[in-house]
């Protein structure tokens, strides 16, 4: 996404030539522009003209004859139903187009957020649907889509395609039960008329599940198996996304199974170009260019799935398998993964009623090969394999050496590299008999904080540390368009000073200060850290002296921490804990397998409210355990009866929201959890990241002061943190 609907930029128009050529140079031959148009991805529909911030229609169309010259397809993320609520013109004009239901209310109140936490957690700006029946409506969206034909664009994908059953807005020029379905059948053939004047080749994709679009297109998004829909028309295939930089297994399954790959850096906000990317990348360089050569069985072929094919049993653990038929010549292939770390040998007696008993074996990075069956075929670890039946007897070929049969597993008792001594040219501190703090001179970020009672670290990876966050929310001409996400990231601010004031460290920050796109506003901010509690309270005031609210503010941001432990075991052996809304202690092993819980951001999270309920989208309390009944969280190592405990300390008791992620980004769940590896970091720092989180932030032009919060050691597991919590000092050390 270019741009995000809170108003984050992630790329320009002018970017896509760079952009793109990273794809082309895995192996990818079509881009998909999204959040192009006016204030970003999923917002003022339907405005589809490119937004200022990000270009001119001349610079999206020198982007677009770029990405061709280099041999790839550009096409637009674009929606036929949806209204953006809060636009003036959905209140002078477009609200008389919508769905109703039978009692005239709407039929749609959702959206999708983002760039902002608030709109991920289910409080996005939400949408309407409009009757396509309205003719009227149906020339607004097939007037814009054909200005993008006119400058080269090769087509549009169609997001959120879902017509109610039944629209009864008395004014629709069609019968309820026809208005909805028939107006969407007339646009996309008014669009296809339009568009084609200008590209013969335009093509469209939808995310439907409606038979009756099959005529316009062989993809749809989202819509997952349709083992029904694949067998009466081969040609047509799902699409699914990888939208972490380390999804290995996934690229297998999703190539396995015959899908479209959509390939979604950073959960929607990278692209390809990204450094994190380039390990992927080269996975799927060399998927891809097996799948192309076999395409016309592998992805345009008969899905057979299990049948066709002999392979003794039991098939081991860890091994799926699928087998397909190409269509011209009857020919098949058989796609095999091993999902374990450990390589997985299959018995394959050959191909049902195969007129030879030679097959050609495909394997990533490596040369092809020639087998006779029966044979043992052994799949390495976490890799796919292609095995092609050959029409005629062929003399068997030497196999290349595999790059590596198994994965190697970090023993638990491998040690935690040595957090580096202190340097006072570098850093300053802050100590006592309990607790070491430390922090940079270049930028204020928290880079150790220290027990030393236990000698356990909380920071494992001081180039993760952080220090506080907060978005400048500027106005926009209409409430939509308001941007939220103008984010001033401390670690990328200059330290002006770092002194002691008695007990006391103060940081601070003189502005004005740059937001993350460079652009400087006149705030200023100091932060303190105060030994207390037998640990550090953390305290931020923010200088506000523009027109603008301090809004979403993060803080601490407390960055690389990896588990408590001195050894491997220990720190994956740490578990997160929190007490849910029924005061129940909630404990997760995130430091073996982090889960997700959002759709967007740019990296794997999750968010925990206190005194603040997740949207409806979330489905309020019950869907995940997203409760803080109390304002603190804790980290603890059971075999160490170590804990760190992170509270906060509101005298007015605020709506807060306790965050973590997993940077850089996240992998498929494997045998060893879902963390990416130290090879596949290729020397990237890897730890979650937490803070708490302020979403209502202040008022236009005041300061802002944040909630403050204690950190600190102590024995024992939840039941000490929450005596902390309540400001009990007995027994606690």
């Amino acid at each position: 996404m270019f741009m995000l609907p809170e108003g984050t930029i992630n790329y320009t128009f002018k970017d896509i030539p760079r952009w793109a050529k990273a794809a082309k140079d895995s192996g990818i031959n079509a881009v998909q522009i999204s959040g192009w148009e006016t204030s970003g991805h999923d917002n003022g529909l339907p405005y589809y003209t490119p937004d200022p911030r990000l270009g001119t229609w001349k610079d999206l169309e020198d982007g677009i004859r770029a990405c061709h010259e280099m041999g790839v397809k550009v096409f637009f993320f674009v929606n036929y139903q949806q209204m953006t609520l809060g636009t003036r013109w959905y209140q002078d004009e477009l609200h008389k187009y919508r769905e109703w239901k039978e009692n005239g209310d709407p039929t749609y109140g959702l959206g999708w957020g983002y760039g902002s936490l608030w709109g991920r957690m289910g409080y996005p700006r939400l949408m309407d649907r409009a009757d396509l029946g309205f003719p009227q409506f149906r020339k607004i969206i097939t007037d814009q889509f054909e200005a993008l034909a006119r400058i080269g664009a090769d087509g549009v994908h169609v997001d959120k395609m879902f017509p109610d059953f039944l629209s009864f807005n008395p004014d629709s020029p069609m019968s309820p039960d026809m208005t909805t379905w028939e107006g969407a059948i007339l646009l996309t053939k008014e669009i296809f008329a339009a568009c084609r004047k200008h590209n013969p080749n335009w093509a469209m994709s939808f995310e439907c599940n409606w038979d009756r679009m099959l005529q316009f297109g062989g993809s749809t998004w989202w819509v997952y198996d349709q083992p029904l829909t694949r067998a009466v028309f081969p040609e047509h295939a799902s699409t699914d996304g990888l939208k972490d930089a380390y999804d290995y297994l996934l690229v297998n399954n999703l190539v396995r199974d015959g899908h479209h790959v959509m390939i979604t850096p950073m959960k929607f906000s990278g692209g390809m170009d990204l450094e994190v990317m380039k390990g992927l990348n080269g996975h799927i360089r060399d998927v891809k260019r097996i799948r192309d050569q076999l395409q016309e069985t592998v992805f345009h072929g008969d899905v057979l799935g299990v049948e066709g094919v002999t392979i003794a049993k039991p098939v081991p653990e860890g091994v799926e398998f699928n087998v397909f038929r190409n269509r011209r010549t009857a020919l098949r292939a058989c796609i095999l993964t091993n999902a374990k770390m450990d390589p997985k040998t299959v018995a394959l007696t050959g191909f049902d009623k195969a007129s030879s008993p030679s097959v050609r074996i495909h394997q990533p990075g490596l040369e092809s090969h020639v087998v006779n069956l029966p044979a043992a075929i052994t799949i390495p670890a976490e890799q796919i394999l292609f095995v092609e039946e050959l029409p005629e007897k062929t003399a068997p070929t030497p196999a290349p050496s595999p790059r590596r049969l198994a994965i190697a597993r970090v023993p638990d008792e491998a040690p935690v590299p040595e957090v580096p001594s202190f340097d006072p040219t570098r850093s300053a501190k802050l100590e006592d008999d309990n607790i070491l703090v430390t922090v940079s001179r270049d930028n204020g970020s928290v880079t150790r904080i220290h027990d030393k009672r236990s000698k356990l670290d909380l920071i494992l990876e001081p180039r993760l540390a952080g220090s506080w966050m907060f978005g400048l929310t500027l106005p926009g001409k209409e409430p939509w368009q308001d941007i939220e996400a103008n984010w001033i990231i401390g670690a990328r601010q200059k330290l002006s000073s770092a002194r002691m004031d008695g007990g006391k460290l103060v940081l601070e920050w003189t502005g004005p200060l740059a937001n993350y796109l460079g652009e400087r506003y006149d705030v200023s901010v100091t932060q303190t850290l105060e030994l207390a509690e037998s640990g550090v309270v953390f305290n931020l005031a923010i200088e506000n002296r523009t027109p603008y609210a301090v809004g979403e503010t993060y803080f601490p941001v407390i960055g690389g921490i990896q588990g408590l432990g001195t050894n491997h075991g220990q720190l994956k052996a740490t578990r997160f804990v929190h007490l849910d809304a029924n005061k129940s202690p909630i404990k997760a092993d995130i430091f073996h397998t982090f889960r997700n819980y959002s759709f967007g951001g740019d990296a794997p999270e999750q968010f925990f409210g206190y005194r603040q309920e997740m949207g409806s989208q979330f489905g309020g309390r019950k869907t995940m355990p997203t409760t803080l009944a109390e304002p603190w969280i804790a980290f603890m190592a059971p075999s160490l009866n170590r804990s760190v405990y992170l509270g906060a300390r509101d005298s007015i008791d605020r709506p807060l929201i306790a965050q973590m992620r997993l940077l850089p980004s996240g992998a498929s769940l494997r045998e060893d959890g879902n963390w990416p590896r130290p090879d596949e970091l290729q020397g990237l720092p890897v730890g979650v990241e937490f803070n708490f989180v302020d979403c209502n932030g202040g008022k236009p032009g005041e300061n802002y002061q944040a909630v403050p919060v204690v950190i600190r050691f102590h024995d024992g597991d939840w039941e000490k943190a929450r005596k902390i919590k309540n400001g009990s000092k007995s027994g606690i050390r």
